[in-house]
C-alpha cells in the first residue's frame, strides 16, 4: 500500500496493490485505509505550514534589508552633509565611507540613489494629501521648501493619482485622513 500527495493539486491518491485475501480482510477491517488517508493529509498540512513560516522568514529578512539599507543611506547622507566643506565633495567622501563600511561605492551610491527616490516619492503623496486637504499651493511649498511652482510641478506630474483619487470618493475621504482605513463605507 502507498499513498502519495500532490501539492499543487486538489487530489490525495491512495493506492493499493492486494491479493484479494488481503482486500477481503481489509474490507471487513478498513481502518487501514482510514490511516493511509490520514497520512497523506496531515503530510499535506505539514508541507502547508512549512511553506507558510518560510515565506513569512523570507518577508521578515526582506523588511529587515530594507530598513538596513535605509539605515545606511541615512548615515551616508548625514556623512557627506558634515564632511563636506564645499561642492563637489562628495565623490570623495563616498569613497572613504565605502571604505569604512566595507561596500563598494557603487552599492553606496545606489542605495543613497533608491532612498532618494523613496523620500521624494513620500514627499509628493504627502504634497498630494494636502492639496486634497485644501491647503495652498504657498502653503505647501513653504512646509516642504519648495516654491509654489515647483508644488504645481509636483502635482501635475501625480495627475494619475489626483484623477483616481476623485472618482473614488471613500478612498480619497481616507487618503485625507479623515476615514479609518478599515471603514469601507
Amino acid at each position: 500500500m502507498s499513498g502519495s500527495v500532490n501539492p499543487l493539486g486538489n487530489l490525495c491518491r491512495v493506492t493499493l496493490d492486494l491479493p484479494w485475501e488481503v482486500a477481503e480482510a481489509l474490507a471487513d477491517h478498513g481502518t487501514a485505509i482510514i490511516a493511509a488517508i490520514q497520512s497523506a493529509v496531515r503530510a499535506r498540512k505539514e508541507d502547508a505550514a512549512r511553506s507558510q513560516v518560510q515565506r513569512a522568514e523570507t518577508d521578515r529578512q526582506c523588511d529587515q534589508n530594507r530598513e538596513d539599507w535605509i539605515a545606511l543611506a541615512q548615515k551616508v547622507q548625514a556623512e557627506v552633509a558634515r564632511r563636506s566643506n564645499g561642492p563637489g565633495q562628495r565623490p570623495a567622501i563616498v569613497r572613504q565611507l565605502a571604505v569604512e563600511y566595507g561596500v563598494t561605492v557603487q552599492h553606496l551610491n545606489t542605495i543613497c540613489q533608491a532612498f532618494g527616490q523613496e523620500v521624494k516619492a513620500r514627499r509628493n503623496l504627502e504634497i498630494v494629501r494636502r492639496y486634497f486637504q485644501g491647503v495652498s499651493n504657498r502653503q505647501i511649498a513653504k512646509e516642504h521648501r519648495l516654491t509654489p511652482h515647483q508644488v504645481g510641478r509636483i502635482l501635475a506630474t501625480q495627475k494619475d493619482l489626483i484623477r483616481d483619487l476623485r472618482a473614488n470618493p471613500v478612498e480619497l475621504e481616507r487618503f485625507r485622513g479623515t476615514v479609518p482605513a478599515g471603514d469601507r463605507s
